[in-house]
């Protein structure tokens, strides 16, 4: 089972949103997958964008985080999806991504998913 988490901000303006970072968490109970970025400008070119799996001191050191960190154009948005493959059995599988403007967090969210573990069915054959 994969899970596909998006996180998209839109800079209303009117200047540009610069030094945006991005946060998602990879939940315990899977496995990061792949993940894209597309919309603003990366930190080291107008044209090349920044998307990087890495842990963070901030969060608890067995989380694994996804994050982006750039400018987003006045009037415009960028938007970070990244997927993750489910590990476990069952439970719940919670996903906290966080927005940061100039070092300062103005938004956060967490989801959360069910996961029922896989149920398996042995044929009764009466002879």
């Amino acid at each position: 089972m994969i899970i596909t988490y998006t996180i998209t901000v839109t800079n209303a303006g009117p200047g540009n949103a610069n030094n945006v970072l991005l946060i998602g968490t990879v939940p315990s109970g899977t496995q990061y997958v792949s993940g894209s970025a597309s919309g603003g400008f990366g930190p080291n070119s107008l044209l090349s964008q920044q998307f990087s799996q890495q842990s963070l001191s901030s969060l608890s050191s067995s989380s694994s985080v996804v994050t982006w960190q750039g400018s987003v154009p006045a009037g415009g948005s960028h938007t970070m999806s990244y997927a993750v493959r489910v590990t476990a059995l069952g439970g719940v599988i919670t996903a906290t991504s966080r927005i940061l403007l100039d070092n300062t967090e103005v938004y956060t969210n967490t989801i959360s998913s069910l996961v029922q573990a896989y149920q398996g069915f042995l044929p009764i054959v009466r002879r």
